[in-house]
């Protein structure tokens, strides 16, 4: 998978003014553990979004593919 839909954002209660701006942009907040959100633009395709739910529940995996890195 070549194209990235997604941003990570670290330090979430930090940066809630530019995940705001990522979703008056599009973008659909996903939280993750560790206090950080990946930001999901919302036309992204399902694997992307399913991928990004699912690494909110830890999934590491899931995190990859969320972001769009190739194993």
């Amino acid at each position: 998978m070549s194209d990235s839909y997604s941003i990570l954002v670290e330090n979430a209660d930090q940066n809630s003014k530019e995940i705001s701006e990522y979703e008056k942009m599009g973008f659909v907040k996903y939280p993750l553990p560790d206090n950080q959100v990946l930001m999901v633009d919302e036309n992204a395709p399902d694997e992307i979004k399913n991928a990004a739910m699912d690494a909110g529940d830890g999934d590491f995996n899931a995190f990859q593919i969320a972001l769009g890195i190739d194993e």
